[in-house]
């Protein structure tokens, strides 16, 4: 398995993010997004193998042996697992999107098993983007009888509800959650969302952003920076950061700039820790420590 790391230091304007580290885990899939379990020991993907087999699969934290955990045709057949990954906050259930049929449904998946079920198969929702949220919800972006929107429901497919809908939103794709899951950040169109969970206010706190596909969100562990998969002028991938105190925005591009098909981007619950995919075949960890 080949494995490439760089250390740097990146000042900000009113924080340090030191000792990042970026490493690639793998590089023989074609990964839609990754996700990282709570202690940032499991490394999952969305994507498809060399045999062009769709499903999720998972590393370790420094490469090695790709296992696949469970098959997309072993859930819907035909359909494919794309865009989206994310872990419930126990790290028991897996979450991504599968396409069949011009739909796109959402389905939940055993860690530890692979066992999968549909979550969402009513073919009124159609999911673009998945947040794991508490007391067992999935937040997730999309449409409801053609009208663009964030939705929710909890983990067993009961409750589904609408949070906001129309007006603001034109094509919500990614979506993270604050750590108190009051208030989601949504990506639609170039713009940075802010969302009350509780009200469905809509905010927006940043335009003219040229995101990657999907448009990967994740927020630092201590709740003031907004980590982006974006793409920069000559169309290579980077990862910007807002910072939402100073309402600054700032960007890298170690390692994955090297990329133009840039992926999805998620933090492990419980560390700093993120995992980012490019669809040409890599999934990257970029480790963080920001101090204020």
């Amino acid at each position: 398995m080949y494995i490439n790391r760089l250390t740097l230091a990146l000042a900000f304007i009113t924080s340090i993010v030191t000792a990042i580290s970026v490493e690639v885990v793998v590089n023989d899939h074609f990964p839609f997004d990754a996700t990282m379990s709570k202690n940032a020991d499991k490394v999952f993907f969305v994507g498809k193998n060399a045999q062009n087999v769709s499903g999720i699969y998972r590393t370790g934290p420094h490469g090695g042996s790709v296992q696949i955990v469970t098959r997309a045709s072993d859930v819907c057949n035909p359909c494919t697992f794309k865009r989206s990954i994310v872990i419930s906050n126990d790290d028991k259930k897996l979450f991504t999107i599968a396409a069949r049929n011009n739909e796109c449904t959402i389905v939940a998946i055993n860690e530890t098993t692979g066992a999968a079920r549909l979550l969402v198969s009513t073919t009124s929702y159609n999911a673009h983007g998945l947040a794991a949220g508490l007391h067992g919800y999935v937040y997730f972006t999309g449409s409801h009888n053609s009208k663009q929107g964030l939705f929710r429901v909890r983990d067993d497919g009961s409750d589904i509800r609408v949070i906001a809908i129309g007006g603001a939103f034109t094509f919500p794709d990614g979506v993270v959650l604050n750590a108190a899951s009051t208030v989601a950040y949504v990506t639609d169109t170039g713009r940075l969302l802010r969302v009350n969970l509780e009200t469905g206010a809509v905010h927006t706190l940043l335009r003219g952003l040229t995101l990657g596909n999907p448009a990967g969100l994740a927020v630092s562990l201590d709740g003031t920076q907004i980590l982006m998969s974006a793409v920069d002028a000559t169309g290579h991938c980077e990862v910007k950061v807002f910072d939402g105190e100073a309402g600054s925005l700032t960007s890298f591009n170690d390692v994955i700039g090297q990329n133009t098909q840039c992926g999805g981007v998620h933090r492990a619950y419980s560390k700093d820790q993120f995992a980012w995919a490019d669809l040409a075949g890599n999934v990257y960890i970029i480790r963080t420590r920001i101090s204020l």
